[in-house]
């Protein structure tokens, strides 16, 4: 995950999520932002497989970055609030 140099004004992101049921797709986040921090994962045979991507100046998404980790400081079944 590297800063891009940027000219200019600097970019927005649009990062839109899907749920995909039963073959039916809902949207779960469409949202812009000046930058983002994405992680999709799966778990198969024990081996966790996982992709990242991420936009945004480095103090943006340090922010963002504590952010998420402070929605689950508490672990499982806590009651952190999670959105």
């Amino acid at each position: 995950m590297t800063d891009r140099p940027h000219r200019g004004r600097p970019p927005r992101y649009r990062v839109v999520v899907h749920e995909l049921r039963d073959g039916r797709q809902t949207t779960i986040m469409d949202a812009s932002a000046n930058g983002f921090i994405a992680a999709a994962a799966s778990i198969r045979d024990g081996e966790m497989q996982v992709a990242l991507g991420d936009g945004g100046d480095y103090e943006l998404k340090a922010h963002i970055a504590l952010f998420i980790a402070g929605q689950y400081d508490d672990g499982p079944g806590s009651s952190a609030p999670t959105r």
